[in-house]
């Protein structure tokens, strides 16, 4: 929940932090964890190192174990305090493993930018400083203070550069076999999170080793 209001705009906000972003499926973690301290919708968290089975927390290190759902089930019974975000100690936690979620951006966005969660906190941000990284990347764009639009509902190795597996082809020599490398180059990923561009680099595998030039869609070029 937001502060008390204190002005009208022109159109309702599309969300609040937290909230999901879409009909997409959102897979959530099949059991209700508590909080072991304090913790923020909109944010994520990791099991609690000494209750792993049943609390988590808003610090800790590594992927995190989720994203916090913003579900409006827990009251303010004190009608003179402003609303918020935070869940109390002890409080029910509904902790989502995938899904398209709404977040505030920290800085300026790009479509395809990592998200990380702050280490200390739990807050997401698109800084890599002091955060972990978390699996969802961003499918909107926009500035600080930006509502934006992540996921993690696709396979993000064509967004972030990292690539293993099998090439094969035919031409002036066979190449085939088995290879790992790390590629770089530009790819969009749209909405539904379909990617097009092209990454390049270098790989080595079983029979052969040369400059491979890896397209998102089509075929693979050996020069």
């Amino acid at each position: 929940m937001a502060a008390f209001q204190k002005s009208v705009g022109f159109y309702n906000e599309p969300a609040v932090a937290g909230d999901r972003a879409s009909q997409n499926p959102t897979v959530y973690i099949p059991k209700n964890f508590l909080a072991g301290g304090t913790v923020k919708a909109g944010g994520f968290v990791w099991r609690d190192t000494t209750n792993p089975g049943t609390e988590v927390v808003a610090a800790g290190s590594g992927m995190p174990l989720g994203f916090i759902e913003r579900t409006i089930n827990h009251d303010n019974f004190n009608i003179n305090v402003e609303g918020t975000m935070a869940i109390a100690e002890g409080g029910n936690v509904t902790v989502a493993q995938r899904g398209d979620f709404y977040v505030v951006a920290d800085g300026s966005v790009s479509i395809g930018d990592k998200l990380y969660a702050k280490s200390a906190t739990g807050a997401p941000t698109f800084s890599s400083s002091s955060a972990e990284d978390t699996g969802y990347v961003a499918v909107t764009a926009g500035s600080s203070g930006d509502l934006i639009v992540v996921t993690n509902w696709f396979d993000r190795t064509a967004v972030v550069g990292e690539a293993s597996g099998t090439l094969s082809g035919t031409g002036t020599g066979a190449l085939s076999g088995s290879g790992t490398g790390t590629f770089t180059g530009t790819v969009t990923v749209d909405g539904e999170g379909n990617a097009s561009g092209t990454l390049s680099g270098t790989v080595t595998i079983a029979t052969a080793t040369g400059t491979v030039s890896i397209p998102a869609t089509g075929s693979v070029t050996i020069s």
